[in-house]
């Protein structure tokens, strides 16, 4: 009769006489006997044990408190804390179920599932996932990661769930990405966080603060980001992520999702990418228009280039050269003497065509650490492949002052520092092959050129110095009150570029407001500034202008 009594009982009138009887007698044995028929009762309903149904009616009688703890259970038992820590796996067996879930690894609470099946009189059911279409299935996807970042269940929970979403939903693209990457453990859950935040948050800047929270163990977790560095984990060696970005430079403290797995992961997506532009990345609108001044020849070459990076002009020439199977990327290299307006020209060509410009210093590229510079270059191009989804037209790719990185490669290298050199330009090769934006190098040096580089560089435009005429132009254009002989005087004299010109005619304005130069003739005083810019010009290493 007891038997059929308790089976017309709903769950929680169960729960309610096991903890009444057992708070009448405390945790003694005489009290776990006393409620043993309804222990046995619940648990044969639940697929508990008798004494994991006891630990579970407890937990459920402070359904309420989210921050639970053995101590707690102790005292509501009133006995030796100890005495509930021998049931720790028995607890561990409630959590696996799902019918209550762990924080932090020291707080336990009752999830509201379990507390809604309850009022039901219904056993708690594992989550369903079945038949989702993609969207759905990244909102859950992202959903039990925030639970898992929230600690409102712990990593071997949040895996045994995300297995289960995927069998669930194998006929998603996604799904099948996911199938085909082979990673478990604390390297999937990386990858999974970095994926969710660039979807949810358009993140490529994960630092380790972004990430930690999300796993269990910080030994384990410090473990993995070693790994990381020292790029040995699959998902990296494979290209699945890489270092992040802050400010359009490669960032090698960030982590972040690479282009590979957008393509492969998030193409069922539509993605809106709303974050700013990195601070390196100039836009047309905030360089200023300056004249700019050169010989005929490299005046028309300036122009010819123009002309193609127009929007119209340039979607056309791309597609006459992809009919013909040629490479739709145009790379440039200007070269010459330092100060002739190499640089300049890049902004100025921007502006004209109403282009943004992301500028590359090759310096922020390197690193002590093996193998760091190779996926900083990588970086580059993926960040700049990135900025082209972004902005319409797309931008130019300036690798600025690029003497060291086109150089001729050293054969037979064996140091670690000729061997990583080969090894930036051979990607930089590999990168320019597949280019279909804009590229433009400007360097200084071009006796030395690789002729790999020689060949994938469309238009070579040279930077002269310029003549006499020439500078006499660009004298009088600087210093507006200075006399045509008095300009073609200063020009004959001083073989200076419009670079140093420039300087000079700076200098001399900053003293006429000064009030400084009306002690002396106006000759007089740009010839000090001459034979000072002649004594810098000896006496510095700056290139570039």
């Amino acid at each position: 009769m007891k038997q059929i009594e308790s089976q017309q009982l709903a769950l929680l009138e169960i729960i309610e006489r096991i903890i009444e009887k057992v708070k009448e007698k405390k945790f003694s044995d005489k009290s776990v006997q006393n409620a043993m028929p309804m222990m046995i009762e619940l648990g044969q309903r639940m697929d508990l044990t008798p004494i994991q149904a006891l630990l579970f009616s407890a937990f459920v009688n402070f359904c309420d408190d989210d921050n639970l703890t053995k101590k707690d259970l102790a005292e509501f038992f009133d006995c030796p804390s100890i005495r509930v820590m021998r049931y720790s796996k028995d607890i561990d067996v409630l959590i696996e179920k799902d019918y209550i879930r762990q924080r932090n690894k020291m707080y336990y609470f009752v999830p509201q599932k379990t507390i809604d099946a309850l009022e039901n009189n219904s056993i708690p059911q594992p989550n369903l996932y079945e038949s989702m279409d993609a969207e759905t299935f990244m909102d859950t996807f992202c959903a039990l990661l925030g639970e898992l970042d929230c600690s409102d269940i712990n990593q071997s929970l949040w895996e045994c769930e995300f297995n289960n979403l995927c069998k669930s939903n194998k006929h998603l693209k996604i799904v099948k990405a996911f199938d085909g990457l082979q990673s478990e453990g604390n390297e999937l859950l990386l990858f999974c966080v970095l994926l969710m935040r660039y979807f949810k948050y358009n993140d490529e800047h994960n630092c380790r603060y972004d990430i930690e929270d999300y796993f269990d163990d910080e030994r384990q977790f410090n473990t993995l980001l070693r790994a990381v560095g020292m790029d040995v984990l699959p998902i990296k060696l494979n290209g699945y992520i890489g270092f992040g970005f802050a400010d359009g430079q490669v960032d090698t403290a960030s982590w972040t999702i690479t282009e590979k797995t957008k393509k492969e992961f998030l193409s069922d997506y539509n993605i809106c990418n709303k974050r700013a532009l990195p601070s390196d990345v100039k836009s047309p609108e905030d360089i200023v228009e300056k004249e700019l001044f050169y010989n005929e020849s490299t005046t028309q070459q300036i122009n010819q280039l123009a002309a193609l990076l127009s929007v119209d002009r340039f979607h056309q020439i791309q597609q006459q050269l992809e009919s013909h199977g040629m490479r739709k990327g145009f790379a440039c290299i200007f070269y010459g003497y330092p100060g002739t307006g190499k640089t300049e020209t890049v902004l100025q060509l921007a502006k004209r065509t109403n282009r943004s410009i992301m500028q590359v210093e090759i310096s922020a590229l390197r690193s002590k650490w093996v193998g760091e510079t190779e996926s900083n270059v990588k970086a580059v191009f993926e960040s700049y492949r990135r900025i082209c989804k972004m902005l319409s037209p797309e931008p130019i790719l300036l690798f600025n002052e690029a003497d060291a990185v086109l150089c001729t490669r050293q054969e037979g290298a064996v140091n670690s520092v000729d061997k990583m050199e080969n090894a930036m330009q051979n990607i930089i090769l590999q990168e320019m092959e597949t280019l279909e934006g804009i590229m433009i190098a400007t360097t200084n040096l071009t006796g030395n050129l690789d002729k790999a580089f020689e060949r994938r560089f469309l238009y070579k435009i040279e930077f002269q110095k310029p003549t006499a005429e020439e500078s006499k132009y660009i004298w009088q254009k600087m210093i507006p009150s200075l006399s045509e002989n008095n300009a073609l005087l200063l020009a004959k004299e001083y073989s200076f570029t419009g670079g140093q010109i420039e300087n000079i005619a700076r200098k001399y304005i900053i003293n006429d407001i000064l009030g400084t130069n009306s002690d002396s003739s106006q000759i007089s005083v740009l010839r000090q500034f001459c034979a000072s810019e002649l004594l810098h010009s000896k006496g510095s290493n700056r290139i570039g202008f």
